[in-house]
């Protein structure tokens, strides 16, 4: 966890140089997501396909950057940053999780735990 200058918005870039959506300032420039262009621009495949080509663009998502590093969001990095502050909700319910599957939390950082922290989020909301 990382203390983060809330004032210090240029610190915070989008990027879309794997996605299917193009800047004016060029695929691989970075832009404040208030600042931020949705300019469509699919090359990908033509459905139905097999695979998508990794090395170019293959996704609707932009690349979220703080100071220049990769940023999980969504879900995940929500749980993630509940469980590490030590919320008493979240610690219970991921731990009891955990348990049952007999997973370690570095488990979390996986495809299993992006689907299951869609689910845990939700049954945090609801029960709060």
């Amino acid at each position: 966890m990382h203390e983060v200058d809330l004032n210090a918005s240029e610190q915070i870039q989008e990027f879309v140089a794997h996605s299917w959506y193009d800047y004016s300032t060029g695929k691989d420039s970075g832009l404040h997501p208030y600042a931020g262009q949705t300019n469509l621009h699919y090359s990908g495949p033509k459905p139905p396909y097999e695979h998508l080509d990794t090395q170019a663009s293959y996704s609707w998502l932009k690349s979220p950057r703080w100071q220049g590093k990769v940023m999980e969001v969504g879900p995940l990095a929500r749980v993630l940053m509940l469980y590490a502050k030590g919320d008493p909700a979240t610690r219970e319910l991921v731990g009891m999780v955990l348990s049952k599957l007999d997973l370690p939390p570095a488990a979390l950082f996986s495809t299993m735990g992006r689907t299951a922290a869609r689910t845990l989020e939700s049954k945090l909301i609801a029960d709060s």
